[in-house]
């Protein structure tokens, strides 16, 4: 052990020893994000133990993770706590008063989703500029987009773990996040891949909550100022259509209202593109062909999209992804809710008939859960079932020897 040690908890207060008074030491520098440390901590030297509290910058070892339509995440170590931390803050050259607005729009939407599958916020401050940020709990994991880049890759550990039904448990953890989301009001509007985080602990998080809409939200279409200076198809989008065209519905492409019906089908691009590792707009690569496309091409039934990479999704799961993604939204599920019932059906043995593979399925379901009910019963009628094949065939078996008999 070095001959300086430091703690920030609560272990100072339980030494028996007197400390001398605490000394003040000025900043070290420059304080990236404008805060400073203000917890003290126990410094031991020649001369003893000393409580110290100095004003260091509070975030350290700032770097860029990622960057969006209208921020940029980085990433820091809380000096004062001692943890990993996100940081969000507006891009440089989105800077105007929509966009600053926006901002704090999310904020206090996020603030709100108080959820186990929502990024909570810990922090907001301003820089030395006066521009806002707000701090994050940090996520070590990787996105669903990390995720399906690896499985497309054939990746054979990737596919070893990400089976069916684990894919399924993460989209669950999803449902449950917007849903709560919806019911709080909210519609997020950008659903992708790349804003669905799983930890490394099998946590899953819905991610950035930019552009989300609140009953309660502002107006902001008359205020000057771009939100958004990324052209890129997988990016937002801001105007008259707002999302990712890849991933929005036809309704949000058009630029018309929408509510959480939209969300919906998002969700069901998603599912889709998780379970089948193919996007049913592959292919176009310009803003204006997705928007075309939103609207114009549907998407095919996961049972009939091949890979030589995973076995061939489940009818009923891919039954359940199509209703999603009606481009009518009348005809999708009326609530996440509902969607959510309906994958519980369908893990109770429920399955609708809705082509020779749910029959299928449906009737072995039944006979499992016969068995289980009634295991006395089906075992008696196996017996009952395995005496009439016996029988059958021993009687074929008589007719067959008297017939050759007779010839003889």
């Amino acid at each position: 052990m070095s001959s300086t040690e430091t703690w920030a908890d609560d272990s100072l207060a339980r030494r028996a020893t007197p400390l001398p008074s605490p000394r003040t030491e000025g900043p070290a520098g420059p304080t990236p994000l404008g805060r400073t440390t203000v917890l003290p901590r126990l410094e031991r030297d020649g001369d003893g133990p000393r409580v110290v509290r100095s004003a260091q910058s509070r975030y350290d070892g700032i770097s860029e993770l990622g960057r969006g339509g209208l921020g940029v995440v980085l990433g820091a170590r809380d000096q004062d706590i001692g943890r990993r931390v996100a940081i969000k803050q507006l891009r440089d050259d989105c800077r105007s008063d929509k966009a600053l607005l926006r901002f704090a729009e999310e904020i206090r939407t996020v603030g709100r989703l108080d959820h186990p599958n929502i990024v909570p916020i810990h922090d907001v401050g301003a820089d030395d500029e006066g521009n806002p940020y707000f701090v994050m709990k940090y996520v070590h994991g990787h996105t669903l987009a990390d995720l399906l880049e690896r499985l497309r890759a054939g990746d054979a550990e990737a596919h070893a773990h990400w089976t069916i039904p684990r894919r399924m448990e993460v989209f669950r953890k999803v449902l449950d996040a917007v849903g709560f989301a919806h019911a709080q009001g909210i519609v997020h509007r950008d659903l992708k891949p790349e804003n669905i985080m799983v930890g490394q602990h099998g946590e899953v998080h819905v991610l950035d909550w930019g552009i989300a809409h609140r009953d309660t939200s502002p107006d902001l279409s008359g205020l000057a100022g771009d939100d958004v200076h990324d052209d890129r198809v997988t990016h937002t989008r801001d105007g008259a259509v707002m999302g990712t065209p890849a991933y929005m519905s036809p309704e949000q492409s058009r630029g018309q209202p929408i509510d959480a019906r939209s969300d919906i089908y998002s969700l069901g691009v998603v599912l889709h593109e998780w379970l089948t590792l193919s996007h049913y707009l592959a292919g176009i690569d310009t803003i204006d062909g997705l928007l075309e496309g939103v609207q114009t091409r549907p998407l095919t039934h996961p049972m009939q999209v091949s890979s030589p990479l995973q076995p061939t999704v489940p009818a009923d799961l891919g039954w359940m992804v199509m209703e999603a993604v009606h481009k009518d939204p009348a005809s999708r599920y009326p609530s996440v809710d509902a969607w959510i019932e309906r994958l519980e059906a369908l893990d109770l043995g429920d399955i609708p008939v809705q082509c020779p593979f749910t029959f299928q399925k449906r009737v072995v379901y039944a006979a499992e859960n016969t068995i289980d009910r009634h295991p006395l019963l089906w075992t008696a009628g196996v017996l009952v079932g395995m005496g009439a094949v016996a029988a059958t065939v021993m009687a074929a078996l008589t007719i067959a020897f008297l017939a050759g008999a007779v010839l003889v």
